[in-house]
Formats: C-alpha cells, structure tokens, sequence
C-alpha cells in the first residue's frame, strides 16, 4: 500500500490531459478497427434519429446497483414520462453473487407496479458490456461496477427480461436493449443544430457512446454504410497513462484486477475507495463512495478535493479525445459537439460539471457543449425503442 498521497499527484496539466486524450483517441481507433481491444466499440442498431419518431414505450433502466421503469410517451411536441418513473435497489453485497430469480424479479415488480398497457415496445436500458444483435437485442459479455448474476453472461438480455415479464403478466412488444449512455446519446438527439453527439455517463461507472457511421468501423465489414448508429465505448475500461501508486493499488484489490481502470479513477463506486488509498487515516468506509469524497471535500479536505477535480479532468480529456474521432471520420463539418450527460457524480458532486466544461474549453479543437435533460435515459431508451427500424 503506499503512503499518504499528495494533491500534487492528482493534478494533471494541460499536457498529461492532452496525452489522455490522444491516447483514448488511439483506442477508439483501434477498437472500430477489430474485435477484442481495450475500448470494444460496440455498435447499437438503431440510427441516430429524432424526426418521426412518436408512440408510446414501457422502458425498464438498469443503472449499477438501481433499476427504474417508466411509461415514456414521445412526440413531434417533446417527449414525457407518464407513468413513474418507480424505482428500487438490487440487492448486492460486495464480492457476493447475486441470483437470477432476484435479479429479474425486482425488474419485474418495479414493471408490475406501473400497470402498463399491453404490447407496448420495451427500451431497456443496460449499463453493462453487451453486444448488440441485429434484431435489437444484446448479449452480456461481462459484468462490470462489482455485480455479479451467475448464469447470464453470454446470454440476450432482452429476451430474459421480456420472457420474465411475461411470466408476471406483462406482454411486450419488440424489445431494444441500450446501453445507458447510448440512451444518453439518443435523448441529446433533440438538439438537432449539433453536428455531432455523445453520451455520458458519470455516476456509479463511466462510459461513453457517440453517433458514428457505419462505415467508420472496419470491423463491421460496410465499408459503404453511412448510416450513423450509436457506438457504445465501453470506455471505462480504457487504461489512461499517468496513473498513480494509489490507483494501482486500487485495481490490485478489486473484483476484476486490470479492467476499467479509467473507471477506477473516476467513477462514483471507486471514489471512496481511491481515498482511503491515498490517505488510509481519511476517515471513509470501503463503500462510502463518492458521497463520502464529496463531504471530506466540503470540510475543507484538499485531497479529497484533488480526487475529484482530477476524475473531472479525466472525464474532459476523454471527451475530447472522442471528439476527435467523430470529427474525424464525418463526412461534414464538426464545429459544435453535443454532450448529453448523466449521472450522480456529475450532476450532485459540486463543481463538477463546471470543472468539465472548463477543462473542455481548455482542451478541445471544437465547441462541446455539455447538456443536461430530466429522466434523460429513460426518454432517449424509449427514443431508441420507437425510432428502431
């Protein structure tokens, strides 16, 4: 373990942040180009479109630990969310598994207790790794943020859930599974004087999607598809250079030891724990999280402070990195990138979405511009159900 951290270990300039984002922008690149890379690139087949897009869609939202469902209603006017949103907790304890029955069950009483119509298009909103099928499903390639559900990895997620719906009464009709911040993505699509967009998530995990043709990943073989899709980066995963002993120490005693270490440094679940690494006599619990670097931060703590300023530096260099890549690989001008942002970390941490935006006009070659909508990823997962092809 080493020894008590210094702010000054924390604090990245202008040029550490610029070769974060240059080597996020590597990864990107390398994964639209093959499979099996640090940062996967997996494309949601859905295209990135709000005109003509209305109806009604029961939307099921699985965030780390949290699970809300909604009745969202979309039209030419806007979109709302009529019934709920209801919401609950799964209940998962640190490095222990969590059962299929339970998993399921506390999605389908959150659903039960809407009552919604039946046959309604499901959106559901996953935010873990998974890879998206043709037909709208997606398959759970791994779990990440420390839950576990036996039994499920390598499985379509959305016919588990929609045959498990049905069980408890509930019919639905076709089902599009997102990842959280490719509903993100979907919701900033109403802003349609942007030339380009990104999701984000900034909460319990990190992740990152953007509006990509077709044709930019090799991968996929359609070279002449320009049809733009949501890319689901799976970029917490991404291992930045310049991290420090702390964050090493970190990764060594988590669950999956070498995996989602920007996530590490950034996200709300790791937060706490990248404190008390850095200063073991900090006063924080092992789940604590982010809140408990937020309260260590308003006392008056200045690593705490540092924690955060820094996963706020990060989150901007990763943006902008990815900004590069859109404006690479468009076929148009890009001078102004819409970021629709979600997530407790973000939104609740004080002066962390304008540590963002300020490290963003510091950083970036184009204008991103930071958006923020009520019940974002529930609007944007029902979005993306209705507007599926």
């Amino acid at each position: 373990m080493p020894g008590r951290g210094k702010e000054e270990d924390l604090t990245l300039g202008q040029a550490a942040l610029l070769e974060v984002s240059g080597a996020l922008e590597r990864q990107i690149a390398l994964g639209l180009e093959s499979e099996g890379q640090q940062v996967q690139c997996l494309p949601t087949w859905v295209p990135c479109r709000s005109v003509g897009v209305s109806g009604r869609a029961l939307v099921v939202d699985l965030g780390g630990t949290s699970v809300r469902a909604a009745v969202v209603s979309v039209s030419s006017k806007g979109a709302v969310v009529e019934q709920g949103p209801v919401s609950a907790a799964l209940p998962v304890r640190r490095g222990q598994p969590l059962a299929l029955d339970t998993f399921l069950e506390v999605q389908v009483s959150l659903v039960k207790a809407l009552g919604p119509p039946q046959g309604l298009p499901l959106g559901y909103c996953f935010s873990y790794p998974a890879q998206s099928t043709r037909d709208g499903d997606a398959r759970l390639l791994r779990w990440t943020k420390e839950l576990w559900v036996p039994d499920v990895e390598g499985r379509l997620v959305g016919r588990m859930l929609a045959q498990a719906l049905e069980r408890g009464g509930v019919r639905c009709g076709p089902v599009l599974v997102l990842n959280d911040t490719v509903a993100s993505l979907m919701a900033s699509l109403v802003h349609q004087n942007m030339d380009g967009h990104i999701g984000l998530i900034v909460g319990t995990g990190t992740n990152m999607a953007v509006g990509l043709p077709v044709s930019a990943a090799a991968k996929l073989g359609d070279a002449n598809n320009a049809a733009l899709v949501p890319f689901n980066l799976e970029s917490g995963n991404f291992h930045p250079p310049g991290l420090t002993d702390a964050d090493d120490a970190l990764d060594l005693a988590s669950a999956d030891v070498g995996r989602q270490r920007f996530e590490k440094a950034v996200s709300g679940v790791y937060l706490g724990r990248l404190m008390m690494a850095l200063n073991p006599d900090c006063g924080l619990g092992p789940d604590e999280g982010a809140a408990g670097v937020v309260r260590l931060a308003q006392d008056g703590d200045a690593l705490a402070r540092a924690v955060l300023n820094r996963s706020a530096d990060l989150v901007a260099a990763g943006l902008v990195g990815t900004a590069r890549v859109l404006k690479a690989v468009s076929s148009q001008p890009v001078e102004h990138i819409g970021v629709m942002a979600e997530g407790s970390v973000f939104w609740k941490a004080p002066g962390y979405a304008q540590r963002v935006e300020q490290t963003l006009a510091d950083l970036s070659p184009v204008r991103i511009s930071v958006l923020k909508m009520a019940s974002a990823n529930l609007i944007g997962a029902a979005m993306g159900a209705l507007g599926a092809d």
